[in-house]
């Protein structure tokens, strides 16, 4: 995806999403300023880095992850007209606890921090569409959370496949069975099933 696309994307989501005027909707574009490119396992933010921008993709995929001891606990990816950012870091000004590294070759358009805020304290329909973007990402943080906690794996995959089935596409399996909860065997095993039943269907 070139430049012109990505922000005609941006653009329309602007637009669809929070209604904005099409006067708030250049203001808005026009800071985002920030043009970066990731390659493969290049990272985006790292432990103990503040963050201090929101970004939009472009083209690639990212996952957010934790480290504990030797193990890495993967809670969020990023893919093509999402944004991704160090939401904890970002909000708070604090340093991030966490990675946010490039699965494939990336490319991000972003947004400073304080351009940003400078917009929302001057325009409330940019504080509007700002609202709604972090209830939803709230809304979905609880909904995952209730999932890791009641649901078994196979339900887990299951919502997953209802909800969200291009992860599957998208992401490499070891990541993924890491953010379903699951090892890579179990979910290599719940996909064999998944994939017999379709096809006895």
């Amino acid at each position: 995806m070139n430049l012109t696309s990505g922000y005609s994307n941006l653009k329309n989501i602007f637009s669809h999403k929070g209604g904005l005027d099409e006067s708030v909707i250049i203001q808005l574009m026009g800071a985002f300023k920030i043009h970066k490119k990731l390659k493969r396992n290049e990272f985006l933010i790292k432990p103990g880095e503040v963050e201090e921008c929101l970004y939009f993709i472009l083209g690639g995929t990212l996952r957010l992850y934790w480290v504990k001891g030797e193990e890495e606990f993967c809670y969020n990816f990023g893919y093509p007209l999402t944004f991704v950012s160090a939401y904890i870091s970002f909000l708070s000004g604090k340093p991030c606890e966490t990675y946010i590294r490039a699965i494939t070759d990336s490319e991000l358009i972003g947004i400073h921090k304080k351009d940003f805020y400078d917009l929302v304290e001057k325009i409330p329909q940019v504080e509007k569409i700002w609202r709604i973007f972090t209830e939803d990402a709230l809304c979905e943080r609880m909904e995952r959370e209730m999932e890791i906690l009641m649901l078994t794996p196979e339900e887990r995959f299951n919502k997953c496949m209802e909800k969200t089935p291009y992860l599957f596409q998208l992401i490499p399996q070891k990541y993924l069975s890491s953010y379903l909860g699951m090892k890579p065997e179990t979910l290599s095993r719940i996909k064999r099933i998944y994939v017999e039943k379709m096809r006895n269907k």
